[in-house]
């Protein structure tokens, strides 16, 4: 990661937490995955029982993209490691979303077990969007990571104060 600046390490899954704006923005516009009979798919990851954004759809992207323009701007941070965006489920038997988990799948819906490899991947790319439009000079690929996916490095210039 950049050498300058904090760095922030995201999960998937936002906590349940009706205090939280960032998870009752998410609740009242729909953004969260849902279990093929309706709830939302809910899982336990480091910040506790937790419902999952739905990023295979481009409104979420966008959505969670300009949620880093505080975490950029205002706090300082440089570097952001897009963590359990497999993604990853603790206590139950596979460790991720169960097949029936339902996706937009950029408007052709589909189960999870379609969309599973896809998941992490727009997570990141809504983190990408986020980078390219907040940090200055982020055309050009000067081999400064600062988006790093669970198993994916997205180089950007360096970022600047």
């Amino acid at each position: 990661m950049c050498n300058k600046g904090r760095k922030s390490d995201l999960q998937s899954g936002i906590k349940i937490d009706l205090e939280y704006d960032v998870f009752k923005e998410a609740l009242d516009k729909d953004y969260f995955c849902k279990r093929a009979d309706g709830p939302y798919m809910k899982g336990k990851v480091w910040p506790g029982e937790c419902y999952f954004p739905d990023y295979t759809k481009p409104e979420v992207r966008e959505w969670w993209s300009d949620l880093f323009q505080e975490l950029i701007e205002d706090i300082g941070v440089k570097g952001v490691w897009n963590d359990m965006n497999e993604p990853a489920v603790m206590e139950v038997p596979n460790k991720t979303f169960p097949d029936d988990v339902r996706h937009d799948y950029d408007g052709n819906p589909c189960s999870h077990r379609k969309a599973h490899n896809i998941y992490g991947m727009q997570m990141a790319s809504a983190a990408e969007l986020a980078k390219q439009c907040l940090i200055p000079g982020h055309g050009c690929l000067n081999h400064q990571p600062i988006l790093k996916a669970h198993d994916t490095v997205l180089r950007c210039s360096e970022a600047r104060p």
